[in-house]
C-alpha cells in the first residue's frame, strides 16, 4: 500500500531530505514550504506561502 506523507519545511534541508528518503521507497510526499526551489523532486506536491493550489514540480 503506496503511503501519503504531509511535510512541513519540504523544500529545503533536513525537510527535503527526508522527502527525497520517503519518495525514494514510493510515498506521496505532500510538502509545505515558504518558497519553492527548482529542485525540488518532481513528485514532491508543494505548497507555498506564495500560493494557495499545490503544484507538481518537474
Amino acid at each position: 500500500m503506496k503511503k501519503t506523507f504531509l511535510m512541513t519545511g519540504a523544500s529545503k534541508g533536513i525537510g527535503l531530505a527526508l522527502a527525497n528518503r520517503l519518495l525514494a521507497h514510493g510515498a506521496t510526499v505532500i510538502g509545505i514550504a515558504h518558497h519553492a526551489d527548482d529542485d525540488v523532486p518532481g513528485s514532491l506536491h508543494l505548497v507555498t506561502s506564495k500560493s494557495a493550489s499545490t503544484r507538481p514540480l518537474k
